[in-house]
């Protein structure tokens, strides 16, 4: 498949858009040529492409050896909120590796609300009483109390 002749920015605006709708529907680019993979590995394009259906229907897709894992990994390095969350969750589960996980959920930032009740609930399992508290501290500033209807709905 050859891409028509349109400017980069045009194009990498299709692209974006996208992969912000589902980052699957991107495979089919990065098979149409260097410009199109060069353009869909742009830092910006992977940490806001939506990848919530690489790991909703398949999460083998991005474990090491997966079909995926690539493009997760190259989410990963762009700092994809999304990204970071599910390989803090497989780091902390699968790996058993808390302290890694947790480190990962914190690099998200405090203004992605599942990645700081993750933290904290990690936190808290871990015996660090201490940043659990802070971290269920910013949480409630940020995103409400735990029992109102918009912190109970990010779990969803």
């Amino acid at each position: 498949m050859e891409i028509p002749y349109l400017p980069d920015e045009i194009l990498y605006t299709i692209f974006k858009a996208v992969g912000e709708c589902d980052a699957k529907n991107l495979g089919s680019l990065l098979r149409a040529g260097k410009r199109a993979l060069r353009l869909v590995y742009k830092e910006d394009l992977l940490r806001t492409c939506n990848i919530q259906s690489l790991y909703m229907e398949n999460h083998e897709d991005i474990l090491e050896g997966g079909k995926a894992r690539c493009f997760f990994d190259k989410c990963l390095r762009s700092a994809n909120p999304v990204a970071n969350y599910v390989e803090a969750l497989n780091r902390i589960i699968h790996l058993r590796d808390m302290d890694g996980g947790i480190e990962l959920l914190e690099s998200n930032g405090f203004n992605h609300p599942k990645s700081t009740l993750a933290a904290a609930l990690c936190c808290a399992c871990s015996g660090d009483d201490c940043s659990a508290s802070k971290l269920f501290k910013v949480f409630i500033s940020s995103h409400g109390h735990l029992h109102e209807e918009g912190a109970i709905t990010i779990g969803c």
